[in-house]
């Protein structure tokens, strides 16, 4: 473009009008207890809106939650930003329900963990000590600056707390009665059975308390469990057999689990002795005292002695002719075998009764030396019993 005899050129340019920036700082804590948090755009505006309906640069709010602040600047840019108004933790301080305190208690207050203390008394300490009625009040202020409060109510009593002993538990055995008891100083008893006398009759299980006094005022509770039990407790071993002829005394032994013993004769060990067959009661005792009975038979029986005779004579005279052997007790089975030298068999039988004459083949043999096995079983309290032998015997003619 020509003007005035001089080229020009148009350029045209956008111009942004900015805000300025807007804000409000960091969230803000309150105590639950109350207080107010203020907060303020960090720039002049023309115009405020905040959530909460206010038109101001700053508010003093207790309203916890989001806060947003609308502005608008002196060129017609809106800007915004929000914050948080938030609880710090609330503090609690608990002394506890109303109470009577009696002369030789723990007669401490404790307002619990803080960060200063002001009681009603002006003391300034965690915990006091109280000696008289009243009521008692303390203000904590935690780190944060908020305050709780609590207070109680205290009756005082120069009465001294009676002195009160009570197992934590007590067995009772079924079907039985047992006895508990209390231990004290104490003028006046009351179970939660309503009995009033220090030892009480207890027939089941459960649980069971006493309250303890000394005048009016100043008393005491304790609690104790009464368990049941139902001991059932059994020999390991109920069934004997033993040979008094060959050993005149037993010993018999209880093998179970039983803390202590009661035999029929009066001993109390885990065993006793005896001489004669027949049968053994045993009382077993648990150890909480509660017992059941069992019984040991011991039956007579003696195992079977052989006599089997080392040399016979088979020479015509009838006199000691025939090898056998005899048993002193009745066999249910029996085999006896007759061997030589070279290991060959002479002579089998299956009868006790049947013996050998020295014959082989229709001949009497040589004088000699010969092997004789035996092979027998007999009965006994627990089943069949089986037994070998082996020996020589010397025929001579």
């Amino acid at each position: 473009m020509r003007i005035g005899g001089v080229c020009t050129r148009q350029q045209s340019i956008d111009v942004i009008r900015l805000a300025p920036p807007l804000d409000l700082g960091v969230d803000k804590y309150i105590c639950a207890s109350g207080g107010k948090a203020m907060f303020q755009a960090n720039s002049d505006f023309e115009n405020y809106l905040w959530n909460s309906g206010e038109r101001t640069k700053s508010i003093s709010t207790s309203a916890v939650g989001k806060h947003k602040l609308t502005a608008i600047a002196s060129n017609g840019c809106v800007v915004s930003d929000s914050v948080n108004l938030l609880l710090y933790p609330m503090s609690v301080v608990d002394l506890g329900p109303d109470k009577s305190i009696c002369a030789g208690v723990d007669n401490t207050l404790d307002a619990g963990a803080g960060f200063s203390y002001l009681w009603n008394n002006n003391l300034s300490t965690q915990t006091i000590s109280v000696s008289e009625s009243g009521i008692y009040s303390v203000v904590v202020t935690d780190k944060n600056g908020c305050k709780a409060t609590d207070s109680v109510t205290i009756q005082w009593s120069s009465e001294v707390l009676p002195i009160v002993d009570l197992q934590s538990e007590f067995f009772v055995c079924a079907g039985e009665e047992t006895v508990i008891s209390v231990q004290t100083n104490g003028s006046s008893i009351l179970w939660s059975t309503g009995d009033t006398t220090a030892s009480v009759k207890i027939n089941r299980a459960g649980n069971y308390s006493v309250k303890v006094s000394n005048g009016l005022s100043c008393a005491i509770s304790k609690s104790t469990k009464v368990i049941s039990e139902r001991y059932t407790d059994k020999l390991k071993s109920t069934k004997i057999q033993h040979c008094f002829r060959d050993e005149e005394i037993l010993q018999i032994s209880a093998e179970t689990n039983a803390n202590a013993y009661r035999w029929w004769n009066g001993a109390t060990s885990s065993s006793t002795y005896i001489s004669e067959k027949g049968l053994y009661p045993v009382q077993l005792i648990s150890v909480h005292g509660c017992s059941t009975f069992d019984t040991i038979s011991v039956v007579e029986f003696c195992s079977p002695m052989l006599y089997v005779p080392n040399a016979f004579t088979p020479n015509g005279d009838e006199t000691n002719a025939t090898f056998y052997a005899l048993s002193s007790e009745p066999l249910e089975e029996f085999n006896l075998q007759i061997y030589n030298r070279w290991g060959e068999l002479l002579f089998e039988t299956n009868d006790i009764s049947h013996g050998w004459s020295g014959v082989y083949k229709g001949e009497v043999v040589q004088m000699d030396v010969y092997v004789w096995k035996i092979k027998y079983k007999y009965r006994t309290f627990f089943g069949l019993t089986t037994e070998n032998k082996i020996g020589s015997v010397t025929l001579i003619k």
